[in-house]
């Protein structure tokens, strides 16, 4: 009496637990699947492999990983630090990359006022808080810290600054438009 809890189709080999019509090599039916793959070594993967490569999703030492291609591509520490192309992030989100772009955002909603991109900092903090903070460092012909471009509509605006001052050659701008360096207006 009762329904059985493990089959095996006898016609396609197909395996369920929790079904008696397993239509997968693996078929579970349950309120909550669950799964727990026990390991005596600190590094322990679940391979999933098609025609065309192995993706691996696994453990080691406690981190999340997710390896593509034959490397770790994504890692999740012990402290819930998201890594991208590095394992030892050090922040919430870090990304690292030698490509040519190491991140991309699109967005093409059609909602008034939509970003691509926003950042907030809201905690209360002594001295200077930045919610964002880009630097361009490396040899190379020309660094440029951020390049911005608008086009396509009526109105096109390369960049907004919607309150505070701007500073271009100091970090502590004086005016709303605050520029040092030689040749330069000292400030507008």
């Amino acid at each position: 009496s009762g329904t059985a809890v493990f089959t095996v189709d006898g016609d396609n080999g197909n395996v369920g637990i929790g079904t008696t019509t397993p239509s997968r090599p693996l078929s579970v039916n349950s309120g909550q699947i669950s799964a727990r793959f026990t390991s005596s070594s600190a590094d322990s993967q679940i391979e999933v492999v098609d025609s065309s490569g192995t993706v691996v999703f696994g453990s080691s030492s406690g981190n999340a990983i997710v390896q593509a291609g034959g490397a770790e591509r994504l890692r999740i520490d012990t402290s819930g630090n998201v890594g991208i192309g590095t394992t030892s992030p050090s922040t919430k989100l870090e990304v690292s990359s030698s490509l040519t772009s190491g991140i991309k955002v699109t967005n093409s909603g059609t909602i008034n006022g939509e970003a691509g991109i926003e950042a907030y900092h809201t905690g209360a903090q002594t001295g200077t808080a930045y919610a964002g903070y880009i630097t361009k460092t490396g040899a190379g012909g020309t660094n440029v810290g951020i390049y911005t471009a608008a086009s396509g509509a009526t109105d096109n605006y390369g960049l907004i600054v919607g309150s505070g001052n701007v500073g271009i050659g100091t970090s502590a701008p004086q005016k709303k438009l605050h520029i040092e360096g030689t040749g330069a207006a000292s400030e507008m």
